[in-house]
């Protein structure tokens, strides 16, 4: 049996705060079946959070998940090609040889 559940997603600002106005919301339905229900629910009594929010923190996890999976791989492709892997030894090298020194003068 699925489960239709409706969640309100708010998005944040340029500066990282939160809208709260109805206007900025998007309500979307999503059928999740009973044992991601289960979870969803468990989890969101474990944290104190609404589900919507567990349902956010997790998507947000999965991206970075995804993210750092695709580096990964463009690393790996990346030490199969000769030439780009020897660009990459000569700057980590570089890198390796910066002292504090060189940084003295940033302004940030």
């Amino acid at each position: 049996m699925a489960l239709a559940i409706t969640t309100v997603v708010s998005k944040p600002d340029n500066f990282g705060r939160w809208y709260t106005s109805a206007m900025r919301n998007v309500a979307t339905s999503v059928r999740i079946n009973s044992c991601a229900m289960d979870i969803l629910s468990e989890l969101a009594s474990k944290l104190g959070q609404p589900k919507a929010q567990v349902i956010e923190i997790a998507l947000r996890e999965l991206e970075e998940r995804c993210f750092w999976g695709d580096v990964q791989q463009a690393f790996a492709q990346a030490a199969l090609d000769p030439v780009e892997s020897a660009s990459q030894r000569i700057e980590i090298g570089l890198w390796e040889r910066a002292d504090q020194e060189d940084f003295r003068d940033e302004r940030w």
